[in-house]
């Protein structure tokens, strides 16, 4: 496991997804208690000042170590886009720690797992960018094309491979092996080299960003199975799963 020093825990939130975190995190306190021990920065709208937001979280999750931090205007970015951008550029500006722990606000630990934070994961020998859950595609096609034809540009990209896959016209997908974010570990280090590549996101989506960069780059990276680590994505159910959670006994240690 991380020493409590090494890691800071990121998220992002407005007002369209405070109620998820309100249910969601304090699942993630009941069974990852460290991550109350470690570091937090909250990257919250900024339709609100940070203390406005600081009352609010203390309300269902309080912490002691937890800076709320604006998120600053975009001009011609999306709210959505805005606010994932942080997860970059934010981090890369206010994270201290080699590594980092985002996490989204649909997210519930349904509970504990033996094999959290192995040694491997974090292994400077074999170097990971990040730890984050497979996926299979991105969609849509054009925020893949629109990547490649911004990674022309620029120079320390200019001329290397792409990462194997195909479109998939009917779905509008690009079919690849990837990465999505919903829970990702990021060497902060990696974050600042490629935020200092990109003076704002070239698609709207943070970890589209990162793995394409990634593959770019020829960096490592982990994709173990968050799932059958105790942790459940499902917006739509989440309200129901974090009550299963809540109500669960902790094991006897």
């Amino acid at each position: 496991m991380l020493p409590d020093d090494a890691c800071t825990t990121v998220i992002a939130c407005d007002q369209a997804h405070l109620g998820e975190f309100a249910v969601a995190m304090p699942t993630w306190r009941k069974f990852h208690p460290e991550l109350w021990r470690r570091p937090m920065v909250a990257f919250c709208d900024d339709v609100e000042p940070p203390r406005w937001w600081e009352r609010q979280f203390r309300k269902f999750a309080p912490h002691d170590n937890c800076r709320f931090v604006a998120v600053p205007p975009c001009p011609g970015a999306s709210q959505r886009g805005r606010m994932l951008a942080t997860f970059i550029f934010g981090v890369a500006e206010h994270v201290s720690t080699r590594w980092y722990l985002k996490m989204d606000s649909d997210l519930a630990c349904m509970g504990p797992c033996p094999d959290w934070e192995p040694d491997d994961w974090f292994d400077d020998a074999k170097g990971h960018v990040f730890i984050a859950h497979p996926w299979g595609y991105t969609k849509s096609i054009k925020m893949f094309t629109d990547l490649v034809a911004w990674a022309a540009t620029v120079p320390a990209l200019a001329g290397r491979p792409e990462p194997p896959g195909h479109p998939k016209e009917s779905k509008d997908h690009y079919k690849h092996r990837r990465i999505i974010s919903f829970l990702l570990y990021g060497r902060t280090e990696f974050v600042r080299e490629v935020a200092a590549l990109a003076p704002a996101l070239p698609c709207p989506s943070q970890d589209t960003f990162l793995w394409y960069m990634a593959a770019k780059l020829g960096r490592p990276y982990c994709t173990p199975n968050m799932g059958k680590r105790g942790w459940a994505h499902n917006a739509r159910r989440l309200h129901v799963r974090c009550r299963a959670a809540m109500e669960q006994e902790l094991p006897v240690s």
